[in-house]
């Protein structure tokens, strides 16, 4: 189960930009700044006469605790900071011990446990001691403490106590009061007497569990073997050292046969697994619709690590950062670049992203975004700001290993390109002009209509 980190992951390499913060000690600096509604003239309210011979429905008994367990999507209000920045949304997991329910969620700073009523569906939050955090040299106390926020006479206040909330089998649906949220706050000693500061305080909106099944529209092709150039770098782990690739799971889009992704490329058998901290699925996803423009996709790779400043990880290549960063097409951008940078191919089984040697730093075609930008376009420096070798592969499985062979993209979804009679690409040809055309292995001489 999730926990705080006390311990420090040693000799990290810097990352050659600000991921983000960390953890850290903070003091709410503006509460929800939520303006008072105008005054409304009320109309007298009165009991509603009971009709004769109707009596009260019995009440409804809850759902088993087996019910709630599962994925949800939690709506969050980050309002409490300056630096808050509203509504968002994140992935919970919610599983069953006995009769208490955790709750797992990248964004919490520790599990959260709480009792579950099955006569009536609801569950009760209430304070947790969560151990200890070191942050600056400094022990800290840490407490989980659910809150109130109300507004008495224009006077905003927040109150931390114990609430219930309800669970509605029918919707699939946790249903928090409105003001209602979690928080962690930090405490000097080890009675919880001396308040430091939080190290997060948020509305919890509500919770809607995810009925559809993540693998719908994937199909499992076996495991692949990756050599991971993303994460392994920033740990001090050497990716091109064949005994630290791993297996990872290879799906296949049944619908675009030329998508893939590995499933939780950071759990199982990576080397990151025991410094990853997220509860939730995490993928690598790639096109290879054109072999030697290989695109990896904006998706979450489920890597989480405080100390590594990551509570979202997007491992992306040069050309799909492009994409995204200026919102060009991938033939724009090669158009641009040309053959100056080396890009990721497809070719014999083998998902190659590669990284050069020049000029003694190395030029590397993998990038990564974290919570602070999908398209950040981060890579690993060592302490001097030398650049480290990010190169990354992943093989396919083979015969034996999946029931395939080597598996290349279809000629319908890869790009078309166009010749002159003489060999020479051409981006824009003329209407009228004669061109080689090719797609894939398909090749033929046509007229521009």
């Amino acid at each position: 189960m999730k926990k705080l980190y006390t311990a420090t992951i040693a000799a990290l390499f810097a990352v050659s930009a600000i991921a983000g913060n960390g953890l850290q000690l903070r003091e709410i600096q503006n509460k929800k700044h939520l303006s008072t509604p105008a005054p409304i003239e009320m109309q007298k309210k009165v009991a509603f006469a009971k009709p004769a011979g109707i009596s009260k429905a019995p009440a409804k008994a809850g759902a088993a605790i087996s019910d709630v367990e599962g994925n949800y999507t939690v709506h969050i209000g980050d309002y409490y900071f300056d630096t808050s920045q509203g509504p968002f949304d994140e992935e919970c997991t919610v599983s069953a011990e006995g009769d208490l329910l955790v709750f797992e969620c990248d964004y919490f700073e520790s599990e959260v446990i709480a009792t579950y009523d099955a006569s009536n569906g609801t569950i009760s939050f209430t304070d947790q001691e969560v151990g200890t955090i070191v942050l600056a040299g400094k022990t800290y106390y840490v407490k989980f403490e659910p809150f109130v926020y109300t507004i008495v006479d224009d006077e905003e206040d927040i109150e931390f106590m114990p609430y219930t909330v309800t669970f509605d089998k029918a919707t699939g649906v946790i249903d928090f009061p409105a003001d209602h949220g979690f928080s962690w706050i930090a405490y000097s000693d080890n009675k919880f007497s001396v308040f430091a500061g939080y190290l997060n305080i948020f509305d919890v909106e509500d919770m809607d569990k995810n009925t559809n099944d993540p693998n719908e529209g994937w199909s499992s092709l076996g495991k692949a073997t990756f050599m991971d150039g993303w994460i392994l770098p920033g740990i001090k782990i050497d990716q091109t050292d064949e005994a630290n690739w791993y297996k990872v799971e290879l799906q296949q889009n049944d619908t675009n046969k030329n998508m893939y992704r590995l499933v939780n490329p950071y759990k199982g058998e990576s080397p990151a697994a025991q410094y990853n901290a997220s509860t939730k699925t995490g993928y690598i996803q790639f096109d290879v619709s054109d072999p030697d423009h290989v695109l990896f996709l904006p998706v979450d790779a489920g890597f989480v690590n405080s100390q590594m400043m990551f509570s979202k990880l997007y491992c992306l290549n040069f050309l799909s950062w492009a994409m995204g960063k200026y919102g060009l097409s991938a033939n724009e951008i090669i158009e641009i670049i040309g053959n100056e940078s080396t890009y990721s191919t497809f070719a014999d089984g083998v998902v190659d992203i590669p990284a050069e040697l020049i000029d003694g730093q190395w030029v590397c075609d993998a990038v990564f975004g974290d919570q602070t930008g999908v398209y950040a376009g981060y890579n690993w420096t060592d302490t001097n700001n030398n650049a480290l070798n990010m190169a990354a592969k992943i093989i396919f499985p083979t015969d034996s290993e999946a029931g395939i062979g080597n598996i290349t993209a279809s000629d319908e979804n890869q790009a078309v390109k166009f010749y002159n009679l003489q060999g020479i690409e051409i981006s824009n040809p003329h209407k009228g002009q004669v061109v080689i055309r090719k797609q894939g292995t398909t090749v033929s001489k046509t007229i521009v209509r």
